[in-house]
């Protein structure tokens, strides 16, 4: 059974490494056909964990993420957006 759950701030730091290998698995293939790093996926999520106005939807199945949607306000973005 899935469990959807909304994470923010600091709780999303123990989830960084498992998130970072969904999104290179979800991207790699079409039509992103994105070739991101481990080390990128991980510098990008933690932007995240560090905006206070941001949060991540992740649906769990058991104790493995198997789907995510973010959000974040552009003011918290990253310079080279």
């Amino acid at each position: 059974m899935l469990r959807i759950e909304r994470v923010a701030g600091p709780d999303l730091h123990p989830h960084i490494p498992a998130l970072a290998r969904l999104r290179q698995t979800v991207f790699q293939d079409w039509p992103y056909l994105y070739k991101g790093s481990a080390a990128h996926e991980q510098d990008y999520l933690h932007v995240y964990a560090n905006s206070p106005r941001a949060a991540l939807v992740v649906a769990w199945d058991g104790v493995v993420p198997v789907g995510l949607a973010t959000c974040l306000p552009l003011q918290d973005e990253t310079p080279n957006i």
